[in-house]
């Protein structure tokens, strides 16, 4: 479940650069600026994991008692 500030970054990020009409124009993000969101929203969703993207194991070579 995405959080408040997930789904706002996620929704700007969706929004288009620039776009005018009779009414006016509106600018949004750069695609730096979306970059940087999506990689933000991939760290948030590997934190919340119980393990947090690493494994740690025992190695034990074969004929090693």
């Amino acid at each position: 479940m995405a959080t408040e500030i997930q789904t706002e970054i996620e929704q700007a990020a969706k929004e288009p650069r620039q776009a005018s009409d009779d009414g006016g124009s509106m600018q949004a993000h750069s695609l730096r600026d979306q970059m940087d969101a999506d990689t933000y929203i991939a760290g948030a969703a590997i934190a919340k994991k119980k393990h947090r993207g690493l494994l740690v194991a025992k190695f034990k070579p074969p004929g090693c008692q």
